[in-house]
């Protein structure tokens, strides 16, 4: 019996890390000038590959409500492409900032 109930926790954790795999696309990208765009900033990014998702995110309330955050996310449509983007975007000068690039993880 107690063979069975150890056995879960590592099919749980195959699971978990195929489904992390799966979403080796998504990039997150910080260190935006306030002054990039959103429409400049998914043209850069659309050079690499074909980008499934971008959420470029803003202040919602408060003194900076309505300027933006200083970092966005990106899903490219393969892992590949991320990577590629990742490589050549990370410490690149993007107007007065360098442009800072990492996997985004879901925490």
């Amino acid at each position: 019996m107690e063979e069975e109930t150890n056995a879960l926790p590592l099919e749980n954790a195959s699971i978990l890390s195929e489904g992390s795999l799966q979403e080796g696309h998504r990039l997150w990208i910080g260190n935006l000038d306030p002054k990039i765009t959103e429409f400049h900033l998914l043209k850069l990014l659309q050079k690499f590959g074909n980008v499934k998702q971008f959420d470029f995110l803003f202040h919602k309330s408060g003194p900076l409500e309505g300027q933006p955050r200083g970092y966005c996310f990106v899903n490219f449509e393969t892992k590949r492409e991320a990577e590629q983007a990742m490589h050549c975007l990370n410490g690149k000068l993007a107007l007065s900032k360098k442009l800072v690039v990492r996997w985004a993880h879901a925490n």
